[in-house]
């Protein structure tokens, strides 16, 4: 996914996720991503990292901790 960095938006709904893919930390180029119906637990740290991410969807997502 390194070769992706000019990508500005990732739909990942409805994947049965339980945690963000690792692989996302390189999409630097994110503006917007969609997480919804996946039953996160979580979100990493790294998310942070992401500093041109302005749209996060989390709607119905089993989310019971956010990161520092």
């Amino acid at each position: 996914m390194r070769s992706l960095t000019n990508l500005t938006t990732l739909w990942l709904e409805d994947n049965a996720f339980t945690e963000v893919p690792d692989p996302v930390r390189d999409l630097t180029g994110l503006t917007a991503l969609y997480l919804e119906g996946n039953p996160l637990t979580g979100l990493p740290d790294w998310l942070g990292n992401l500093t041109g991410l302005a749209r996060l969807g989390l709607s119905d997502i089993g989310l019971t901790t956010l990161p520092d």
